[in-house]
């Protein structure tokens, strides 16, 4: 913080006059910086400094503790907001009103002691103006020179139901690593990456462009294709949960590219872009969690409302909210400090609801006879947010693979990774649920493997790589196909039938309405395409054939 010293330095001769006056102090006849260095050292004499701090209001002893808590600076905006304002006037209007002796707040009333100054500090984010205790008065009070920083919120009984953090996000970034490569170049990245069946293979359907971000930020998902890379893949699957649960954890803290502010539902900006550093944003709330012991239940309430008390201006450049203009999904301007809640405590509890759970580092506790989240607690995980060592434990015994004989495959949840997902990249995908995904062997995911480049070979291999038992039939039927192809199928089609042969033979030769029938499979019988059969009734009536379209009509209205 700047000194005592260099602060009268900047001050003109008017100024240092009222701080000598109202310190009980004359001014020697001397020049003006002999001036401002004498009233440095007078000002802080022992006898000086703990009279002046007794003439001080309550109110103004209480900003002053309010600054030495925060190790003696705090950002103008918030600090004025809290205990001020501070009249903006010149010095022939400061001298002729004599304003000093009628301060209108807290700031003022410490300004024209000399016991607080305005100055431009650098921050992480770039200059940023700040209220600060001159150091010569920050010694003399016996403050630390790096006090703690408080922490937001207090401690929380333990919940009545808790939702612990887990690493199925590991899981989901699996079964969406292989929905994309199901894909091909031909078959562009829709807004949406998974199909509405896929999505229901997930954990956390909601995470899917946090999850896209960060495996792009892993560089496993090639950002222009959105296609998984297969060697930055590979070493994904194959590294263990904890490890790989790490990486994610460790890409959301560094990440540029993903914007938590953005993240919040009803928020819309009214620009192409957001107005917040995302980097910014998330350090200033990692700061406020790292004071937080992990392990211990702390009240999700009290957190966002000490924060928007003490630091309302946590992500905002110079503490400015007058500058952004985001709307709510229905079209309303959230502008100004009355809309923290709606910005700033939004994108807070997003972060702790959904981001920091889904990454498995903070457990949700809730409480009956209240909605939603009542608190949380930092799992051990949670250090390597702040840059501190932690290490992942996960107890997860590896999970088991069942194969049928009709083909269906089903992965535990904590089954090898590595190996659901070269099932999944070809396979049919049936349902899942919390234990189990389910993927079909059918001839169409055998296709889908060949058009990969994977036989029938090979899929054996990778049913060999489950320990599982193969069943004698799944092997023969494999077997088959990979001599003969598909051998057999079922179609959905009409059966046609006549009274007699001839009128068979009149529909069969008959140029209008032979090109409708599939296959003769009798003397009076016949299959119909589905789709062909309202064409075929048409063209007998204009043949002057009447044809019972009843079942065809029945068929029709159960659609």
């Amino acid at each position: 913080m700047p000194s005592l010293l260099r602060f009268f330095e900047d001050r003109d001769l008017g100024y240092l006059r009222i701080v000598a006056e109202l310190a009980g102090l004359e001014l020697p006849d001397a020049p003006r910086a002999q001036m401002a260095a004498w009233l440095a050292e007078a000002l802080t004499q022992p006898e000086t400094l703990e009279a002046g701090l007794d003439a001080l209001s309550a109110a103004s002893q209480e900003a002053m503790n309010d600054l030495l808590q925060h190790a003696g600076q705090v950002p103008f905006a918030d600090f004025s907001r809290q205990f001020g304002p501070m009249r903006d006037i010149g010095p022939a209007r400061r001298d002729r009103e004599l304003l000093w002796r009628s301060p209108v707040s807290p700031l003022e009333e410490l300004w024209y002691r000399g016991y607080v100054g305005r100055a431009f500090l650098d921050t992480p984010s770039g200059p940023q103006e700040f209220v600060y205790i001159p150091d010569e008065i920050f010694a003399a009070l016996g403050a630390p020179s790096a006090a703690p920083e408080p922490m937001m919120g207090r401690p929380a009984a333990s919940p009545e139901h808790a939702q612990p953090a887990t690493s199925a996000l590991v899981d989901d970034a699996t079964t969406l690593l292989a929905a994309l490569r199901r894909r091909t170049e031909n078959d562009p990245l829709p807004s949406r990456p998974l199909r509405e069946h896929e999505r229901s293979h997930l954990h956390f359907p909601q995470a899917v462009p946090l999850l896209m971000e960060l495996l792009q930020e892993l560089r496993i998902l090639d950002r222009d294709s959105g296609l998984p890379r297969p060697e930055a893949t590979r070493e994904f699957l194959q590294s263990g949960r904890p490890e790989a649960l790490r990486k994610l954890l460790l890409a959301w803290r560094d990440s540029s590219g993903w914007n938590d502010l953005s993240a919040v539902d009803h928020l819309r900006s009214t620009s192409d872009g957001w107005p917040n550093d995302p980097l910014r944003s998330r350090k200033a709330m990692l700061v406020f969690l790292s004071a937080i012991p992990p392990g211990t239940w702390w009240d999700l309430d009290s957190f966002l409302q000490d924060i928007q008390r003490e630091h309302p201006g946590f992500q905002r450049p110079a503490a400015d909210f007058d500058s952004w203009y985001l709307q709510d999904d229905e079209g309303n301007i959230l502008h100004g400090i009355n809309a923290w809640s709606w910005v700033d405590g939004a994108m807070l509890l997003g972060t702790i609801e959904h981001t920091l759970h889904w990454l498995g580092a903070v457990d949700l506790g809730m409480d009956r006879g209240r909605s939603g989240t009542t608190a949380f607690r930092l799992t051990p995980a949670s250090p390597l947010l702040f840059d501190r060592p932690a290490e992942i434990e996960i107890q997860a015994p590896p999970g088991e693979i069942e194969i049928s004989g009709r083909g269906v495959l089903r992965f535990a949840r904590s089954a090898a990774r590595t190996l659901r997902y070269q099932i999944a990249r070809f396979a049919d995908w049936g349902p899942a649920d919390e234990a189990n995904y389910e993927y079909l062997l059918t001839s169409d995911a055998l296709r889908r493997a060949s058009d990969q480049g994977l036989e029938v070979h090979h899929i054996q291999s990778l049913l060999e790589e489950t320990t599982a038992q193969i069943p004698p039939s799944l092997i023969r039927a494999l077997e088959r196909y990979s001599r003969s192809g598909l051998e057999a199928r079922i179609e959905s089609v009409y059966l046609l039938r006549t009274e007699t042969p001839g009128v068979m033979e009149e529909l069969r030769t008959n140029r209008a309405t032979s090109r409708y029938i599939k296959e003769l499979i009798g003397p009076k019988t016949a299959l119909i395409e589905k789709g062909q059969a309202p064409r075929l009734v048409e063209a007998a009536l204009r043949v002057g054939l009447l044809l019972d379209s009843f079942s065809l009509n029945a068929a029709e209205d159960e659609k």
